[in-house]
């Protein structure tokens, strides 16, 4: 397992600009959430031969909490709806680019089926919105002290990147979001 870790990470060393590192940074985080994926579809296929009771014993075996190997579970279940029985690992071909899991996630949790999730899932992902926002934006509940620090935070790391980019020359466009009062 470690020679296929070292043969995959060797092209990162030779990474030097700004593009090619956050490409291999999106590229990271789609290949996390479809291993996420693949879990909840491993998850299913345990269940289905040795019955529920052992999504404990499997998870205990591969070094996760039961609870997060059943909540990977229940979303790939989720969005495997989309594709049918045919083809197990292929949700992941119709999550819009730079879904995080969180954003699949949550999807789940609010919204009846995955079709009716995807459109709304493009357009918050298409302004940038993290999966934490997502779902502070869809419950429409007011923020926590916590979320509203983090937020804070990445609104200076936003303005960092906006300062750079114009002293690079960059254009940058920017959506706003209204969230709610607290």
């Amino acid at each position: 397992m470690e020679d296929i870790l070292a043969e995959r990470a060797a092209p990162l060393l030779k990474l030097s600009s700004w593009e090619d590192f956050v490409s291999a940074g999106v590229y990271a985080v789609t290949v996390r959430a479809a291993m996420q994926l693949i879990i909840g579809y491993l998850a299913t296929r345990v269940e289905t031969k040795y019955g529920e009771d052992t999504i404990g014993k499997f998870a205990f075996a591969i070094g996760l909490a039961a609870r997060t190997v059943r909540d990977y579970r229940s979303v790939y279940l989720f969005w495997y709806t989309q594709v049918g029985a045919s083809a197990p690992f292929s949700p992941r071909a119709l999550i819009p680019d730079h879904a995080s899991y969180t954003h699949l996630r949550i999807a789940e949790r609010n919204f009846p089926d995955a079709e009716s999730a995807l459109e709304p899932m493009a357009r918050a992902l298409d302004d940038s919105v993290s999966g934490d926002r997502w779902a502070v934006l869809l419950s429409g509940k007011p923020m926590t002290r916590e979320l509203r620090y983090n937020m804070r935070r990445l609104d200076r790391e936003i303005l960092q990147m906006l300062e750079a980019a114009n002293a690079e020359g960059r254009e940058v466009y920017v959506t706003v979001w209204e969230l709610p009062k607290t």
